[in-house]
């Protein structure tokens, strides 16, 4: 599975309380758990639908109903452009405000990476941004719980060294890739 997938994926599961946990870690009491109802679930996935529809025709597609098809073929392009355009905006009052605040940090930060043309201070912001926003990720969700260590996974096929998880992290190195090579490396991470 590619990045964007992945991170579809943790973050979704997150929100909907269906990541795996300890009996004792239940998801009722995550304040980040905001589309665990079905209700609230399938609302939200509606919202999406309806969204598409102001989505510019350079999208070729709008993404369907997530709530109705995140099990049976939702594609990796919904889901980032679920993840990366839609949800910033309609998890907006819903999802906590330090949630909120922290998920929006790495939206902008792949936003920026996106970029056709990217100049330094932009890649040093990304960084930034990417950075924070993983520190940020260990200690609201994770929270140094041993029962949560697999919140806190590598979001690609590399490994995962806690001594080292700035250097190894995926986003980073993508970054890193950037500086030294240019784009075109964004676009075969970032999409199926």
């Amino acid at each position: 599975m590619h990045l964007a997938g992945n991170i579809s994926d943790l973050l979704i599961s997150l929100w909907r309380g269906t990541i795996d946990h300890a009996a004792a870690d239940d998801p009722e009491h995550w304040p980040w758990a905001v589309l665990a109802d079905e209700e609230v679930w399938r609302a939200h996935g509606d919202a999406v639908e309806r969204v598409g529809h102001y989505l510019p025709t350079s999208y070729d597609r709008k993404p369907r109903n997530i709530a109705d098809k995140i099990n049976t073929h939702y594609k990796t392009w919904e889901f980032q452009i679920y993840i990366f355009a839609l949800a910033p905006i309609l998890l907006y009052s819903i999802l906590p405000t330090s949630y909120w605040a922290n998920y929006c940090k790495l939206v902008r930060g792949f936003q920026i990476m996106c970029q056709s043309k990217l100049t330094m201070a932009q890649l040093v912001d990304a960084h930034a941004l990417l950075c924070s926003w993983e520190c940020e990720f260990e200690l609201i969700y994770y929270q140094l719980l041993e029962d949560r260590i697999h919140f806190v996974r590598p979001l690609d096929n590399g490994t995962y060294n806690r001594q080292s998880w700035r250097t190894n992290s995926p986003a980073l190195q993508t970054i890193c890739q950037l500086v030294t090579r240019g784009c075109p490396t964004v676009p075969g991470q970032l999409t199926s």
